[in-house]
């Protein structure tokens, strides 16, 4: 493990300049590293953003689905309206991102967050269930932006030798925060009601947009003048056309997959039982966390890259065993974590990502990814669910947990090089596109005449 880190140092991807150097690893040290971006001011201030935002978020997506349930009695309509949160992140939501993004990331988090809080404060009133399934879309439409704005703006105000750390982190509260904001949620729900969760979660998002106001970044993506179609079709291929990304991305993506397939039947494997399915449900971001808080985070790319291999190779063939071990909670949440340990190919993969994205192509390549992992897990739901109705909920947790470990072990057999540097494609712009066809046209006259 890397805990201590060198200075930035060239802009190359040169496996030797790109991250801290190598030391042994010691917990104390580890968890120091973790903590190190929170000296940073700009870096700080994104964290309580994230912090403010995402309790708020989880706490009033419970809220929306006690809501729907006690106004229809409908437990489809309560589930579809969590699906509907979420389905601006395949496809609406990625050109949303392409076309604010010459905009400062800074204006397009606080235009967010501003947005997602009027969206709340409309639902603190009694509205028809139509509004309610409105406003659970675009608040979600509006997050694909702010996230990846975010996510562009991590990599900017955070020297390399922290990034390992600030990414990490940044996983490790997102999966508390899930914790937190259920639980708040289920407390403000029963101590207030549902409509007055809805005030709480918009005096969220005002605080995170003055939390957001206070980072001193006027970082931007694209020039003004460029086409948003382009930079979204050429941040696709970019991430397709990179051997390093391909393959972080295929490995997360198949291990979201995998990994939702276990998650996505608590319910049945705790058959029915709600303090059981309690359990199940939170152990696997307790997985998750443990995994952030072990797994490297800094270091030579090549290493960490073998790390990210490894991750659901541990994890998931652990939990296969556990799993066949034998029915009962105990085995059950144990198996749960190790899924949620096995998905956690992020924390050592993340920070060769971030390093490997030009600053133009980052928010589009993080809406395309984070897209990509919301299709796989909602994709594993599906086939788990289906498979589980099948052959039963352990059998499919054995299964998922064994295709885990496959991955991962085909994903470390195939290691990319991570020394040779990306190619970044070009985008041009329409008046760019003109001035070639004109001087085309004229050298074409020029020939006929």
């Amino acid at each position: 493990m890397e805990p201590e880190g060198l200075p930035p140092g060239p802009a190359t991807l040169d496996t030797d300049t790109v991250a801290p150097s190598a030391g042994p690893w010691h917990p104390i040290v580890h968890v120091r590293s973790l903590l190190r971006p929170l000296a940073v001011r700009d870096y700080r201030l994104l964290w309580l953003a994230q912090v403010a935002s995402e309790l708020g978020d989880w706490a009033t997506r419970l809220a929306l689905i006690l809501l729907v349930y006690h106004q229809t009695h409908s437990a489809v309509l309560s589930a579809t309206v969590v699906t509907v949160s979420v389905a601006s992140w395949v496809g609406l939501g990625q050109v949303l991102t392409t076309v604010v993004d010459n905009f400062p990331r800074r204006t397009v988090m606080i235009g967010a967050d501003l947005a997602r809080a009027a969206i709340f404060c409309i639902l603190v009133v009694p509205v028809p269930l139509a509004v309610i399934f409105a406003a659970a879309f675009l608040s979600g439409l509006f997050t694909v932006p702010f996230e990846s704005a975010r996510h562009a703006i991590r990599v900017e105000i955070t020297d390399d030798s922290r990034l390992g750390g600030a990414i990490t982190l940044f996983l490790i509260t997102a999966q508390v925060t899930t914790m937190a904001g259920f639980a708040l949620g289920g407390a403000l729900v029963a101590l207030v009601g549902a409509r007055a969760t809805f005030a709480v979660n918009a005096a969220s998002f005002l605080a995170s947009a003055i939390f957001v106001a206070g980072i001193r970044t006027k970082s931007t993506g694209r020039a003004r003048g460029t086409r948003s179609h382009g930079y979204l079709s050429a941040a696709f291929r970019f991430v397709s056309g990179d051997p390093v990304l391909r393959w972080c991305t295929t490995l997360s993506l198949t291990s979201a997959f995998a990994g939702m397939g276990v998650e996505a039947i608590a319910a049945p494997y705790g058959h029915g039982h709600a303090g059981e399915v309690t359990l199940l449900a939170v152990a696997v971001p307790v997985g998750i966390v443990i995994a952030g808080a072990v797994a490297p985070h800094s270091g030579q790319p090549r290493r960490l890259l073998r790390a990210a291999g490894l991750v659901p190779v541990i994890g998931g063939g652990l939990g296969a065993l556990v799993f066949a071990s034998g029915p009962g909670v105990v085995m059950g949440v144990i198996g749960f974590a190790l899924a949620g340990v096995a998905v956690c190919v992020t924390v050592p993969a993340s920070p060769v990502v971030a390093r490997r994205l030009e600053s133009a192509f980052r928010a589009p390549a993080f809406s395309l990814l984070n897209g990509a992992n919301f299709g796989g897990q909602a994709a594993g739901a599906a086939v788990g669910g289906l498979l589980a109705g099948i052959f039963g909920a352990r059998p499919t947790c054995v299964a998922a947990c064994a295709a885990l470990a496959l991955v991962g072990l085909a994903a470390s057999v195939r290691l990319p090089d991570p020394s040779v540097p990306p190619v970044v494609p070009v985008v041009r712009s329409p008046k760019h596109l003109r001035s070639s066809g004109l001087r085309a046209g004229a050298l074409e006259n020029r020939a006929r005449g």
